[in-house]
């Protein structure tokens, strides 16, 4: 059941570029707490997912979000975090975008002790656009990573929970084009 869940998941990702209207890509600053070591983490992120219009006003599509956080504990040490699924865009206005990404996630912390965690990611992020193009703009979000599986250096922890919220800039690649006099895509004709 694993192995055909990846695979659906590959192929997924490898079919939706070829009809692709949009990519983007944001870059951030990051804050945040982890159950691991209870403590704060601060450090940067970095999204990047491409979509397919259903609609003007909805995008789907295969998306990433990737942390990179210094733990502020007695030890210092570091976390990484990886989510990588679904992507949902959803277009309220003409310079605002509202993202979902849901998926696996995998965590990995180096303080005093090691630990691996793996479960389930979802980042939501709000967007706006600047300019004539509107092909850059800011971002704000947050990301949580519920781990039902930890390993570490003390052995198996049976919960964890990595969240932080985060800012930065975004950058949209078109394809994609918000104008209300163009017609919607044909798939949403279609239906």
């Amino acid at each position: 059941m694993k192995k055909a869940l990846l695979l659906i998941l590959i192929i997924a990702a490898m079919l939706v570029p070829v009809s692709a209207s949009s990519q983007y890509i944001s870059i951030s600053a990051s804050g945040g707490y982890t159950s691991t070591t209870d403590s704060a983490v601060i450090g940067a992120g970095m999204n990047y997912g491409y979509l397919s219009d259903v609609s003007r006003f909805v995008g789907i599509g295969f998306g990433t979000h990737m942390d990179f956080a210094f733990i502020n504990s007695e030890y210092g040490g570091f976390e990484f975090g990886a989510l990588a699924g679904a992507s949902f865009e959803f277009r309220p206005a003409e310079r605002t975008t509202i993202t979902l990404v849901v998926g696996p996630g995998v965590t990995f912390q180096a303080d005093n002790k090691n630990y691996v965690n793996f479960g389930i990611g979802a980042d939501v992020s709000f967007s706006y656009y600047f300019g004539k193009d509107k092909n850059t703009g800011i971002v704000v979000g947050a990301t949580v990573y519920p781990q039902f599986a930890s390993w570490g250096d003390e052995g198996r922890r049976p919960f964890d929970i990595i969240a932080s919220g985060y800012v930065g800039v975004t950058f949209r690649f078109r394809g994609y084009s918000y104008n209300q006099l163009e017609p919607d895509p044909l798939p949403f004709i279609l239906i």
